[in-house]
């Protein structure tokens, strides 16, 4: 899938951009309060700035880094694409939902 018109290239040669608020268990930035409220900062921050995650998509981390908030190092791809990268660069990790 190629990226939304409204995101920046992937770039990894970038810094990441690690959330300053709270993290969740699994080590992903949290907005909101309360857990109806509340939902992973890396959507919060694409939604916002580039629009809506399509149904059946997810963000994959491309830097490894679970609390980066850099749209540059979020790639926009199918559930089924996120688990195999997951599986491929982190395979000691436990599962997350994105």
């Amino acid at each position: 899938m190629n990226r939304p018109p409204q995101a920046p290239p992937l770039d990894p040669t970038t810094p990441c951009r690690e959330w300053d608020g709270e993290l969740d268990r699994d080590g992903y930035g949290r907005s909101g309060s309360g857990r109806s409220h509340s939902q992973q900062a890396h959507r919060f921050v694409w939604e916002e700035e580039v629009g809506d995650i399509p149904e059946g998509m997810s963000l994959d981390h491309t830097c490894l880094n679970r609390a980066c908030v850099n749209l540059r190092h979020l790639d926009l791809v199918t559930w089924s694409e996120n688990s195999k990268r997951r599986w491929q660069n982190r395979p000691d990790k436990p599962l997350a939902a994105t």
